[in-house]
């Protein structure tokens, strides 16, 4: 699987809301921050795959929270529409 293809996946699972695949699609974009010398990314975002998968155990309410499509958010009622969230609070922030 190319980068182009792993990063339509993470957009599909963004604005689709899916939790598992957004995991995944982290995992598979790991790599490619090691090779593009993104070193805050390639430090952090183990740790915050490890931390979101380790929900699942230590607190379920929020792991099922997060699988019912509720760790993006939406400005507009429509399908396809989920955004993360630091998008929405830059774009809805007038300096």
């Amino acid at each position: 699987m190319n980068m182009y293809e792993v990063l339509l996946l993470f957009t599909r699972a963004t604005r689709q809301g899916l939790w598992d695949l957004h995991l995944a699609s982290l995992e598979l974009i790991l790599p490619y921050f090691f090779s593009h010398d993104l070193q805050n990314y390639a430090r952090l975002m183990p740790e915050y795959i490890a931390q979101m998968k380790d929900l699942k155990a230590s607190d379920p309410e929020i792991w099922e929270f997060f699988k019912q499509e509720n760790f993006s958010v939406s400005k507009v009622v429509m399908h396809l529409t989920l955004l993360v969230q630091n998008i929405v609070l830059n774009s809805s922030i007038k300096i």
